[in-house]
């Protein structure tokens, strides 16, 4: 059995698409095509998975115009089942590929992200949005199953759609074979943020809550991976850094791999997910709060709905307003000097991936979906997640993933 999962704008090592999905169906036994994004060129295969790549685009226009060009890719591929991750995508793919399934994949609520686009000009965000609601409404009608990432998205599709599946946006366990030093052993007075510098994940509050601790004559610094969204808002950040006379105390990594991006964060002794509310969180997680967890980081994170049902229950961190920057500095300043505390956090973040959040429970869901749609692949294709090609870039861990967001 042949099945493609279409990108353009992921990347051909995306964490939810290539190393839960894509690995997941390759070991089960199915024949697996990735169109996404890549530096290389031309096919190559990577634990399995047949990746067909295609360059950044540098603008969302050309990435819009190259949509149709994808479609017909991924028809000439002659896959039994089509796994759509990106709106642009959903009515070209549907259009090119006739009656062969289509799955879309919602990572997002577009409907309410819309108004989240700078890109897009306010006057025409209440018509984009209500757009792209009637279109979704329409081309669910030529979908064969809805897939999402949370129970509350999922209950967005289930009165439009008679099978929807939800797939968790959680780690592997192999993430848990990560070893830290021990928690004593730890830059305590460490905070640490990988993923997307952007705004919405209030970057410039962290850098804040760093400089009212140095206030308070306390040394604690910040650890910063990833990509700015924006040259202007890198500017800004840097600006304000200067300003607050701050620049011993922060540290940028730039963009790692994941291997080193989830190795920065093991050796931290204090993880932030301080993200601002917006459409995405309040329906989704955060990957870095599972990481984090799963490294054994205590952490510091947003007192959202979503947060507090993965952190709040067992107990793995300390919840705060994202807005009020003195009660960020106060809960770092806590786990930074109460020992036992954040031992105790860090434990059952741990135990919480062990025993719930982990996508080893997720897989099955998947794989239960696919057999439903074109059947079972030959048990004699069956692969380990660790069986290499001979093409391909070896990595220690394939189901950590990309580099992070």
């Amino acid at each position: 059995m042949r099945v493609c999962h279409v990108c353009l704008s992921h990347p051909a090592d995306d964490s939810r698409v290539f190393s839960r999905e894509c690995l997941s169906l390759a070991v089960a036994g199915y024949e697996v095509h990735l169109i996404a994004r890549s530096d290389r060129t031309g096919a190559y295969r990577d634990h399995g998975v047949t990746v067909h790549p295609w360059p950044a685009f540098t603008s969302r226009a050309q990435r819009f115009l190259a949509a149709v060009r994808v479609a017909h890719q991924a028809r000439a591929i002659g896959a039994d089942l089509y796994h759509v991750h990106e709106p642009e995508l959903l009515a070209p793919t549907l259009a090119a590929v006739g009656n062969r399934p289509v799955v879309w994949d919602a990572h997002e609520p577009y409907q309410e992200k819309v108004f989240e686009r700078a890109w897009i000009p306010d006057r025409l965000k209440p018509a984009v949005s209500t757009a792209w609601k009637v279109a979704e409404r329409l081309l669910l009608r030529r979908c064969a199953a809805v897939v999402t990432v949370s129970d509350m998205m999922a209950a967005h599709f289930e009165p439009l759609h008679r099978r929807v599946c939800v797939l968790h946006n959680y780690s592997r366990l192999e993430i848990l074979l990560i070893r830290a030093d021990p928690m004593p052993a730890r830059r305590r007075n460490r905070c640490v943020f990988a993923g997307s510098l952007s705004r919405s994940n209030n970057i410039m509050g962290a850098i804040r809550a760093i400089s009212i601790l140095k206030k308070r004559g306390l040394e604690i610094g910040l650890d910063l991976a990833g990509k700015f969204e924006s040259p202007e808002f890198m500017n800004c950040v840097n600006d304000e850094i200067r300003a607050l006379d701050i620049a011993d105390r922060v540290t940028f990594h730039g963009l790692l791999s994941r291997q080193d991006a989830l190795r920065l964060q093991a050796q931290s002794g204090i993880g932030l997910t301080i993200e601002l509310s917006n459409a995405g969180n309040k329906v989704g997680y955060p990957i870095k709060m599972f990481e984090l967890m799963a490294l054994g980081v205590p952490l510091v994170y947003s007192d959202l709905p979503n947060f507090r049902a993965v952190a709040g229950e067992p107990q793995c961190g300390l919840a705060v307003d994202p807005d009020r920057l003195e009660q960020v500095a106060d809960a770092i300043a806590r786990l930074a000097a109460d020992q036992p505390l954040a031992v105790r956090l860090a434990a059952a973040g741990r135990a919480a991936i062990q025993q719930r959040f982990n996508w080893e429970l997720e897989e099955s869901r998947l794989l239960s979906l696919y057999r439903d749609l074109i059947g079972a692949p030959d048990s004699r294709n069956r692969k380990s997640l660790y069986d290499g090609e001979p093409d391909e870039q070896r990595i220690s861990h394939p189901g950590f993933g990309p580099t992070h967001r």
